[in-house]
């Protein structure tokens, strides 16, 4: 019985914090965060009760937080396979349009880097005020570790005012 209860209440804390799930394709593993439940990723200090896409959270950029919530897991953390492709997908609203900021893929190894791309936004979002979805991919090479820390967050470096909301990533294997 005991086991249940704690089998219970981690299986509920990950549901309310957007959680892990096998996605509807094959090989796929599904992380989602829509910044009411903060508590499952790195760097929240962004994370504000604002102007939300979904919920009453979002993750407010500007020229003092030019870094969004992180999501920040191993490889091996996420699955015992290397994945080969990692895609996310996020809602943007900025003050302005075209806004030059990006969804960076950062993953290392004891503190060096194995991986650093990043994918703009200046393309996609193109009106201010208003919610924008953005959709990226990595492609990711065969030579990672199990051990390779995967960070995946939006970089704001030219320090504008936007907003960042439901944040979904897939790992295709």
């Amino acid at each position: 019985m005991k086991k249940f209860i704690f089998i219970s209440i981690i299986s509920a804390l990950l549901i309310s914090c957007g959680g892990e799930k096998k996605g509807n394709k094959a090989n796929v593993i599904s992380v989602g965060q829509d910044l009411e439940c903060v508590d499952c990723w790195a760097n929240t200090s962004s994370v504000v009760k604002t102007m939300a896409h979904s919920g009453e959270f979002a993750c407010k950029l500007d020229s003092v937080a030019e870094y969004s919530t992180t999501f920040q897991k191993t490889i091996g953390g996420i699955s015992s396979k290397i994945p080969k492709k990692i895609n996310v997908s996020l809602w943007v609203n900025s003050t302005q349009p075209s806004p030059d900021a990006s969804i960076v893929l950062d993953i290392n190894n004891n503190g060096k880097s194995v991986l650093w791309l990043a994918n703009s936004f200046k393309d996609v979002v193109k009106n201010e005020k208003e919610w924008t979805e953005f959709k990226s991919s990595f492609k990711l090479p065969p030579t990672l570790k199990p051990e390779d820390l995967v960070k995946i967050y939006v970089w704001n470096n030219k320090k504008l005012n936007l907003f960042i909301d439901d944040i979904n990533i897939e790992f295709e294997y």
